[in-house]
């Protein structure tokens, strides 16, 4: 319950996302095709030119293309959410999101100011097994870096997101939707001083408490410190309970 403390809700870096799990936020880019697009932008119009500039700098361009990717994924914040209803086992049952029943699941009422306040931040993950193709991202990337035209960085901004909304067809059951705030929304989408933090109390419709919350230590004071929350915050509370069916709520607030 410590996370709801100042009720803010995290936002991470599509890094973390991967590290946790190598499908999530998974790209994939033609370094030849890369590379060639520099040569080009560094006046390398023919195939010898070409040649001699891979071979003498081979190394510090690829390097590139790697810094390239991190500094679009490092300019991007993601939250995410999802439309299953508390009451589905399978998702508390999941340890990557309620703890095995032990953790607390907030249900949220989707406002325009919170979830999508321009029409590009609120989208539902797309699932399917190919892994987003990142290379004409990365291309006008390049472009962006070589002529400092604006209009490149804005379609780096526009598609650059995109990468985010892909997961494998077996993570279906998760019905995902994700805030994506890309580092031109951070001022005026985060609490002041914060690039990954924003209050959602006035968003937060109820909390439910796992199944499972009630035999761990110190769920008395865990529990009181949730009702006492949430009465301030005029909050429903729920105690979620095993039953022969599946899960039910009992109202606590």
């Amino acid at each position: 319950m410590a996370r709801i403390n100042g009720w803010c809700y995290f936002f991470s870096k599509p890094a973390f996302f991967n590290q946790n799990d190598i499908n999530d936020c998974c790209v994939t880019y033609d370094t030849d095709i890369l590379l060639d697009d520099i040569a080009r932008l560094n006046g390398c119009n023919d195939v010898e030119r070409t040649r001699n500039f891979l071979k003498d700098n081979h190394a510090d361009l690829v390097s590139q293309v790697e810094n390239h990717k991190n500094e679009i994924r490092n300019n991007i914040r993601i939250g995410c959410f999802t439309s299953t209803s508390p009451n589905e086992l399978e998702m508390w049952s999941n340890p990557y999101f309620r703890d095995d029943h032990k953790g607390f699941c907030m249900e949220y009422k989707v406002s325009e100011e919170m979830f999508f306040p321009d029409p590009m931040v609120f989208l539902k993950i797309n699932y399917c097994d190919e892994k987003f193709d990142f290379t004409d991202v990365m291309m006008n990337l390049n472009r962006y870096c070589h002529s400092n035209h604006e209009s490149y960085l804005y379609k780096v901004v526009c598609n650059g997101q995109k990468f985010t909304l892909f997961k494998p067809v077996s993570y279906q059951n998760e019905n995902e939707w994700r805030v994506i705030v890309t580092k031109n929304r951070w001022k005026s989408y985060f609490d002041i001083n914060h690039s990954d933090k924003k209050d959602f109390r006035k968003s937060i419709k109820a909390i439910y408490l796992g199944a499972e919350s009630i035999e761990e230590p110190g769920y008395m004071e865990y529990k009181k410190y949730a009702e006492e929350s949430c009465r301030e915050n005029d909050i429903a509370l729920y105690q979620m309970k095993y039953t022969e069916h599946g899960l039910a709520k009992e109202e606590l607030i």
